[in-house]
Formats: structure tokens, C-alpha cells, sequence
């Protein structure tokens, strides 16, 4: 009888190893059945982008600028036009290099007309933001935002230089 029992415990042994080999098998091709879809997932996502099905949001950009403002704190200057590709935020900045420590006020307006931005107030190193900003090519309109003699004894108001930069989703 112990000779059975040694007997049965092999065949047990032996049916445990078997089944182990045949989950290592299964799990091996299932593994690389995943393996081929992932492939499958990431070869079809790179032709899509390849082709341009997928749009990538708009990347923000800056462009800089440099203009002459008259001090009277009603001439509007036109200057520079971005391409604002995607909804989303439009902002001004003032930067520190604008003369006469002048606060201006500032909007965008759309190439068609159909949009213009809410009026801001920056000074040197502030920013102007507006959110949800329509997709279009909106030109900076600037103009100081209250009257002021920069041209010392000299006759008129005199002008003042405006720098700043625009970030846009170009």
C-alpha cells in the first residue's frame, strides 16, 4: 500500500507540473497576443497623426513688439496682428521696458470685426488675460489710459514707447 500511495502522489506531481506548463503556455500567448495589439493600438495612433486626423491643441506663442503712443489718453495705435488658431487665452503684457512709467489700456480686435476684446489697464510688468477667446487674427490696439505731459516744456503731450508682448494659441 505505501508503494500506491508513493505511486498516486508522483502522477499528482506529475499532473500539477503539466497543468502548471500549459498556464505558462496560455499566459505566454496571451501576452504576446496583448503584445500585438498594443503594436496594432500604436502603429494605428502614429498613421493617424502622420495623416492629421487627430488635431494637437495649439501650442501657446509670443510675439513682441515695440511701438510709439501719443500721451494724450485718446489716440489709439494699431499696431501688430496674430493668428489666434484655438479657443482659448489671449493675453497682453506690458513690459518693463515701456517709457514714462505709463499705464495703457489695451484690447484685440478680430480681422472681421466680430470680436473685440473687453478693455484692459496694465502697467510695467503686468498682463492683461481674456479667456475663451475666439479663433481668429486679431490686431493689439494700445493708447495710454489717461492724458499726460511727456514732453516736458516742449509743446503737445508727446509720445511714449509701448512694449509689450502677445501670447496667443498660434
Amino acid at each position: 500500500m505505501p508503494f500506491e500511495k508513493e505511486l498516486e502522489n508522483r502522477r499528482q506531481g506529475e499532473i500539477m507540473r503539466d497543468r502548471l506548463a500549459l498556464r505558462r503556455t496560455a499566459n505566454q500567448e496571451r501576452s504576446t497576443k496583448m503584445g500585438a495589439a498594443r503594436k496594432t493600438t500604436i502603429i494605428a495612433l502614429c498613421s493617424a497623426f502622420a495623416l492629421g486626423a487627430v488635431a494637437l491643441p495649439a501650442e501657446a506663442s509670443t510675439k513682441h513688439s515695440s511701438t510709439t503712443i501719443s500721451c494724450d489718453g485718446v489716440t489709439w495705435k494699431y499696431d501688430i496682428s496674430v493668428s489666434h488658431a484655438t479657443s482659448g487665452t489671449f493675453k497682453i503684457k506690458q513690459n518693463d521696458e515701456t517709457t514714462q512709467d505709463s499705464i495703457s489700456k489695451v484690447t484685440a480686435r478680430s480681422a472681421n470685426g466680430n470680436d473685440i476684446l473687453p478693455l484692459k489697464f496694465v502697467e510695467n510688468g503686468q498682463t492683461a488675460t481674456w479667456t475663451g477667446v475666439l479663433p481668429s487674427t486679431y490686431q493689439v490696439h494700445a493708447r495710454r489710459s489717461d492724458d499726460k505731459n511727456c514732453n516736458g516744456l516742449a509743446p503737445g503731450a508727446g509720445n511714449y514707447t509701448f512694449d509689450y508682448t502677445v501670447t496667443y494659441n498660434g
